[in-house]
């Protein structure tokens, strides 16, 4: 652990839908950051009832790894969108009493770098409740993301500054880390 204690819990969830494409990559890139692995205790992939091979390609990408004591699979009974993954994601931690969620998207919008980095920061900055990824900061790097997607995220992110009065930089980052309860007690 980053910072000698052995109590806290760490759950990462990865929301997915239609990320047959993606997901082995998102796997595959877990299985080689051997210390993000000894890190966190169990990272499960929500399937939000996906119509490609999600599930099928992230269950064999799992078991091809032997990766299996690491990760689980849930497949939400409907389309609860990505609010509905989260609160899925919450309620297991609550269940089972994990310290931190980090939510890391199944389509690869981040690196397993920026992942261990993230909890790392919070680990050891527990005053946080929250750490929020943004893509669109000045040394971002939006990878295989369109001109009209990025367009639409800029728009977005400009809109709601407008309406907050805050400057916003990301309204839907892919990595986002959440202290879930107080460590140990």
């Amino acid at each position: 652990m980053p910072n000698g204690s052995s109590c806290q819990k760490i759950l990462v969830a990865i929301p997915a839908y239609q990320c047959a494409p993606q997901i082995a990559r998102v796997i595959e890139e877990i299985s080689q950051d051997h210390q993000l692995l000894n890190l966190v205790d169990q990272i499960v992939i929500i399937d939000n009832q996906s119509t490609d091979d999600t599930i099928a390609v992230a269950c064999q990408t799992i078991t091809t790894l032997n990766l299996s004591a690491k990760f689980k699979i849930i497949s939400n009974l409907n389309n609860y969108g990505l609010g509905g993954s989260h609160k899925v994601a919450f309620n297991l931690a609550n269940k089972e009493n994990y310290d931190y969620v980090a939510i890391l998207h199944g389509d690869n919008q981040a690196e397993t770098v920026e992942l261990k980095s993230l909890i790392f920061r919070g680990v050891r900055s527990p005053d946080l409740s929250a750490i929020l990824g943004a893509r669109f900061c000045r040394k971002s790097h939006l990878i295989g993301y369109s001109k009209l997607r990025i367009f639409g995220n800029l728009f977005l992110n400009i809109l709601y500054s407008l309406v907050t009065f805050r400057i916003t930089k990301d309204l839907g980052s892919g990595l986002n880390l959440w202290l879930f309860r107080s460590f140990c007690g």
